[in-house]
C-alpha cells in the first residue's frame, strides 16, 4: 500500500473505552431482543459462525431499508 492511501486510525479515548463497554454490555443484549421487530426497523441482528471455533454468533447493529435493499452499519 502506498503510504499516502493509508488510513489513519485512531483508537477510542480511555473515557470512552470505560463508558462503552459497560453500556455494550447491558444494551446488546436489549437491542438483540426487539431488533427486526415492526417498529424497531433502525436495528437489525447478523447472524454469523466463528472461523475457527464454528460457534454461533448474534450481533445487533444499525440497519435502514430503502425499498427491497437493507443495509447495515
Amino acid at each position: 500500500m502506498h503510504p499516502d492511501s493509508a488510513t489513519l486510525v485512531v483508537p477510542p479515548s480511555a473515557l470512552v473505552r470505560r463508558v462503552m463497554g459497560p453500556l455494550t454490555t447491558v444494551l446488546n443484549p436489549l437491542i438483540a431482543r426487539v431488533a427486526g421487530r415492526r417498529h424497531m426497523g433502525m436495528a437489525a441482528l447478523v447472524y454469523h459462525t466463528g472461523r475457527r471455533s464454528g460457534r454461533s454468533y448474534v450481533t445487533p447493529t444499525g440497519a435502514r431499508r430503502c425499498g427491497d435493499v437493507s443495509s447495515c452499519r
